[in-house]
């Protein structure tokens, strides 16, 4: 399904959402979000040039700690979600808006250690804070602006962490922080900025797996504008770096302005017909589909292979290339399949529903898929896939570069069939691109969607269906639109083939009447010979009609061997061309045509004999 306007993207422009709106979601989905909270994108280290550090006041000395800054305030994390983590002395089980929680990497905490004079340990430094709490001060600047600001707080309890982290129980501990302490101003697109207009992004924190939230809010019509990001190093920087595994669950929350199909009624066409088995999205990050070409596949290279080696030596190959190689086809390891609509050499294909598992079931979330029984031998019989997908290029001076994520997908069945085939379910091309390889949402938004249909045999009375029922939108199946213009190029050939058929036949007629006239007067002695022995006229027509009859079978036998061997000539012709494994079957329509033709020819011969004879005179 393609909407009738043909545009190359799907979305116009995309705002940040009001914290209204992430508020509005966590009240419409209290099931699946924890909460919703606010961060700040701004360039903090340029914005705060001069001073942007934070140090602990022990007495009159001031103990540096390098690896905060007002980026790691900006990061803070909830409190809530370090469930099963070690606080010391103890997790506070609430907070005013002064005191903070630290996640210290150990060599931070031993340098504090080290400055209040106490054991090199967390337990220490958690005895510590349990007698009073550690004065902290952030102090930034800007003195070119005339910007100077501190900020007090106090630290209560410290836990190990891998990076350095701000944590607290407010979870819009942030805004409170950057605009009402500090002034700042949030700030939207289409806003005319002031001097301390800061980009304000509000997000939600699902409970747990965000898939459940996700299809929850894509079906109301309320939500239909808003767009998700996941947590990366433009929201989270001093936390995460590019290239790493992203492990936040919390999704940022956009407005856009869209223009394709809406999910409601991509969700509604497919509810419409039962005989529609599976569906997923067109989008130009996603899946391309067209309805006026048989090719389909993933708009940029998405490679699947039992192997992380293979799958890591593809990515090393292919990221960085000179220009001119650009658009070269990718020369992947022998267990790497690739799915990318402009890899010709690949044969993999997808399916969306409409098939059954033979072994185990077919896959019922984004982290599972099924796979064919040829695609399961050649790759060993695996139970789970290494998946990489090209999720970003840009061209770097004389270069081309790709940035490629990886994941795993576990294999939750397979399906019998002798041609390289996955099977995934609905809405797999967002929900694993997404989730799972981090591609960007704007790129996901659909353009149109592809529909499975059960059999090819309803593909018109579908089509048909579906254009009377939603009139917005265009239907097509290239495989209809194909196949009609292949009747239609060979219409003008199956008239003429008609034409000489026909007049094939006649001439056989002709020539077997004539053929019939010359045995009944070379055997005209022998038929005088038997009607003065008595033989009458009904076994004289017998005579001669097996005579015409034993013509006639060999004639038919001759033709089916014929039929026979050019029926397994062609399917044979087509599997090396198509690239296929050879499967000949067997169509009884050619042999029913020469059996007609027989019978009509005998019929034909009994006649013409019995004409003849009804003569008083027979010769």
């Amino acid at each position: 399904m393609t909407t009738k306007k043909d545009l190359p993207e799907a979305v116009s422009n995309v705002y940040s959402a009001t914290l209204a709106e992430a508020e509005s979601l966590k009240q419409s989905f209290p099931d699946e979000l924890l909460g919703f909270g606010v961060s700040y994108v701004m360039n903090f280290e340029e914005w705060f040039s001069d001073d942007n550090s934070l140090f602990a006041l022990y007495g009159s000395n001031q103990i540096s700690m390098p690896s905060f800054s007002i980026r790691s305030f900006n990061d803070y994390q909830w409190l809530e979600m370090m469930n099963g983590s070690s606080f010391y002395p103890s997790a506070p089980a609430k907070m005013d808006f002064d005191q903070i929680v630290l996640g210290l990497p150990y060599p931070d905490m031993f340098q504090l250690c080290l400055q209040l004079h106490i054991e090199r340990s967390f337990e220490s430094l958690g005895g510590f804070l349990s007698d009073t709490p550690l004065p902290l001060v952030l102090r930034v600047s800007k003195l070119e602006w005339g910007f100077q600001d501190e900020e007090a707080f106090q630290l209560v309890a410290v836990t190990p962490s891998s990076k350095p982290v701000v944590y607290h129980l407010d979870h819009c501990w942030a805004r409170k922080l950057f605009v009402e302490r500090m002034r700042f101003v949030p700030w939207r697109e289409g806003e005319t900025p002031s001097p301390q207009a800061i980009y304000e992004a509000p997000y939600v924190q699902p409970k747990g797996d965000p898939i459940s939230f996700l299809k929850a809010v894509r079906r109301l019509e309320s939500f239909e504008g808003f767009l998700f990001q996941k947590a990366g190093p433009s929201f989270l920087g001093s936390l995460l770096e590019k290239g790493e595994p992203i492990s936040f669950t919390r999704l940022y929350v956009f407005t856009r302005d869209s223009l394709g199909p809406k999910w409601g009624d991509i969700e509604r066409i497919y509810e419409s017909d039962e005989r529609i088995v599976g569906r997923d999205l067109i989008s130009p990050g996603g899946i391309f589909a067209s309805s006026n070409s048989l090719v389909s596949g993933f708009m940029n290279h998405l490679v699947f292979s039992p192997s992380e080696e293979d799958i890591h030596s593809a990515i090393d190959a292919y990221s960085r290339l000179p220009l001119s190689q650009k658009d070269y086809p990718l020369v992947l390891p022998e267990s790497c399949k690739d799915a990318g609509v402009l890899q010709v050499n690949s044969p993999l294909r997808l399916s969306f529903g409409g098939a059954s598992a033979a072994k185990g079931s077919l896959p019922q979330s984004y982290e599972e898929m099924a796979i064919s029984s040829a695609l399961f031998r050649t790759w060993g019989e695996p139970d789970e896939i290494y998946v990489t997908a090209e999720i970003g290029s840009n061209e770097i001076g004389e270069y081309f570069d790709r940035e490629f994520t990886v994941a795993k997908i576990k294999i939750s069945g397979v399906v019998e069939n002798e041609k390289e085939i996955i099977y995934l379910p609905d809405d797999w091309s967002l929900d694993f691109l997404f989730l799972s390889l981090d591609a960007d949402p704007i790129s996901l938004c659909p353009t149109g969607a592809v529909f499975q249909i059960a059999s090819d045999s309803e593909l018109k009375s579908v089509l048909s269906k579906l254009q009377a029922n939603f009139p917005e939108y265009d239907f097509g199946s290239p495989l209809l639109t194909v196949s009609e213009a292949v009747e239609g190029s060979l219409g003008y050939l199956q008239e003429i083939l008609l034409f000489f058929s026909s007049f094939a036949l006649l001439m056989s007629f002709l020539l077997s009447a004539i053929s019939l006239g010359i045995v009944i007067s070379e055997n005209s002695k022998e038929g005088k010979l038997l009607f003065a022995m008595g033989a009458n006229r009904r076994d004289i027509h017998l005579a001669l009609l097996s005579h015409g009859l034993l013509f006639v079978s060999g004639a038919f036998l001759s033709s089916c061997v014929s039929l026979l061997v050019l029926q397994v000539a062609v399917s044979f012709y087509l599997s090396l061309s198509f690239k296929t494994p050879f499967r000949f079957s067997l169509s009884l329509i050619p042999f029913g045509g020469a059996l007609a033709c027989s019978l009509l020819f005998v019929l034909t011969f009994s006649l013409l004999i019995f004409l003849r004879l009804r003569r008083k005179t027979l010769w």
